[in-house]
């Protein structure tokens, strides 16, 4: 599940999934690191602090519950969990070269996912969907 607007319910968002079977969460945000997160479980309290203004994430385990954390990408001097979260004012080719640098990064760290989280208005930008294309066309 995702909460709306990253926004995490403390415990009770998490003992409302462990209660409605709900197997992971993908709202919270990692602090930026060069070592990007790998998912993880809430078998033991969180591996990261909190990260965020007025955040409320949980203070104990929940066994069996998965957490994928958005882990930050790196644009221009700025960190981003939605990529459309990012500085407005970048170019296409600014997002080639985070798309890029960010995939290296996760590649040559610890080869933890790399997720991409956008709203659809992102790609209405001719430059922004040229440069997402132009980047992963070439793992293919």
């Amino acid at each position: 599940m995702r909460v709306p607007f990253l926004r995490v319910g403390w415990n009770r968002q998490f003992l409302m999934m462990r209660e409605f079977g709900f197997v992971y969460d993908a709202s919270m945000v990692a602090p930026y690191s060069d070592i990007p997160l790998w998912p993880y479980t809430l078998d033991y309290k969180m591996p990261h602090k909190c990260h965020g203004a007025k955040q409320r994430c949980p203070s104990r385990s929940y066994p069996g519950v998965w957490e994928m954390p958005l882990n930050q990408i790196s644009v221009e001097g700025f960190t981003c969990a939605m990529v459309d979260s990012c500085p407005p004012r970048l170019s296409g080719e600014d997002m080639y070269k985070a798309f890029h640098n960010n995939l290296q990064r996760h590649m040559t760290a610890n080869k933890a996912p790399l997720g991409l989280y956008f709203h659809s208005t992102w790609f209405q930008r001719p430059e922004f969907l040229d440069s997402f294309t132009v980047c992963f066309e070439q793992l293919f």
